[in-house]
């Protein structure tokens, strides 16, 4: 049997069609049914400020530019109160920023990984990403098959360093890594705002900031330079991996571009590139 008939048959055992090709179109109504959905997102001025201050103008500079932090103020008590944001800040403290070294899973954190895939499916904005990639090829019809493939995509560990299973596309993402005496990924701003609060993150000013809640900025976090990241402020776990999802699968390794209620928006995501057998996500955020 050839290697592609397998594959398609494969597919169809699964409950998945052959997958449509996604236009421009497409993205923007299924973006904007994501954001519109997202009644877990925090509102600026109601449920956080943020103090921007001074403006970078050079992506060379290295001098902190900020004398106060980022957020000015959070309403703890309301957001992390939320079902998949308290799942969500659950799993930051699971992992190792420093690349090289092995992450060893235990069965809490499994358990923990489980509950936060649960609720983030609980949610209007899951359902609507799940029915979206369903219809259109990318996922299967059913429940746990979609949350196995989530699974797979966010939480499969694989090796950034020196060949050890040291991440996984929710750590990078999500959480942060060190590697090579620079700061990647950390594209989220609960982890942000929580790693400032503890004085582990240093915000040094912004470069641009854009509607659709985005910002590129640039800190020390673990005293290692970030030169510049980009994330969203204020939308919910649900939607981030919602959005992600969608783009990883629809359009990795590649820009994914569209407009939310007008305000264009292009996402990038990667894939990681030595495994061929299964999608597993290395990167994603907003490119600001």
């Amino acid at each position: 049997m050839g290697i592609r008939l397998l594959g398609v048959l494969l597919l169809t055992w699964c409950g998945v069609k052959s997958a449509q090709v996604i236009s421009d179109n497409d993205l923007s109504t299924i973006a904007t049914t994501l954001w519109n959905s997202d009644s877990n997102a925090a509102i600026e001025d109601r449920d956080f400020r943020l103090n921007l201050q001074r403006k970078i103008t050079s992506y060379n500079s290295r001098t902190d530019l900020a004398s106060s932090k980022l957020f000015s103020s959070l309403d703890e008590k309301k957001l992390f109160a939320k079902p998949t944001y308290a799942k969500f800040i659950a799993l930051l403290n699971n992992y190792i920023a420093q690349t090289g070294r092995t992450e060893s899973v235990s069965s809490t954190e499994q358990r923990e990984n489980e509950a936060f895939l649960d609720e983030v499916l609980k949610t209007t904005v899951m359902q609507e990403a799940w029915k979206f990639l369903q219809t259109k090829g990318y996922s299967s019809s059913s429940a746990t098959g979609f949350k196995g493939q989530l699974r797979s995509i966010w939480f499969t560990a694989y090796s950034r360093a020196q060949g050890r299973q040291d991440t996984s596309g929710f750590e990078h993402v999500f959480v942060g890594e060190i590697k090579n005496n620079a700061v990647t990924g950390l594209h989220n701003w609960i982890q942000f705002y929580l790693q400032e609060k503890a004085g582990q993150l240093n915000y040094y000013g912004y470069f641009v900031q854009r509607q659709l809640e985005q910002i590129k900025l640039q800190y020390k976090w673990l005293n290692t330079m970030k030169a510049a990241g980009s994330m969203f402020v204020g939308t919910s776990p649900e939607f981030e991996i919602a959005l992600y999802t969608v783009c990883f699968l629809t359009r990795p390794d590649q820009p994914c571009e569209m407009r939310i209620n007008g305000n264009y928006l292009r996402v990038i995501t990667y894939d990681v590139s030595y495994i061929t057998n299964k999608k597993i996500l290395a990167s994603a955020y907003p490119d600001t």
